[in-house]
């Protein structure tokens, strides 16, 4: 592979049980080059949110940023979500936050955070946000 190329492959996704019941699917991404840090959030979520309207923001990373060169070694990471508000779903294939919030939901701000963990540099980074739901 030529140093300045960064060549990524969706290695697998499996739902993963929490402890109140609930699935979240958790996704995995190879890619040749090594991992100097995880994944920077460069997206920007939308921080207000109406009852009974579709919540969506999607996660774009900074891959350049966060992979070094070692050759030799390959990286894999994960995006997981850590906090949600009830009712809302993260998709770790597209890394896409969706969410309907409900009535009883608004005049609360709603806390979501979502984490990359590199698993060959043991490294984390989480983004928190807070939404404000109107009616």
């Amino acid at each position: 592979m030529h140093s300045g190329a960064r060549r990524w492959l969706w290695l697998a996704a499996f739902p993963l049980l929490t402890a109140c019941g609930g699935a979240i699917d958790i996704g995995f991404w190879w890619h040749g080059g090594a991992c100097a840090v995880a994944p920077m959030v460069v997206s920007r979520p939308p921080v207000i949110a109406a009852v009974g309207q579709p919540y969506v923001y999607q996660l774009l990373f900074d891959m350049a940023a966060a992979c070094g060169a070692r050759p030799g070694q390959g990286s894999c990471f994960y995006v997981v979500p850590v906090q949600l508000p009830s009712g809302a779903v993260f998709d770790s294939f597209n890394s896409v936050v969706t969410w309907t919030p409900a009535p009883e939901q608004a005049g609360v701000s709603q806390a979501f955070e979502i984490a990359t963990v590199t698993l060959d540099c043991d490294r984390r980074v989480s983004w928190a946000w807070t939404v404000s739901v109107v009616r």
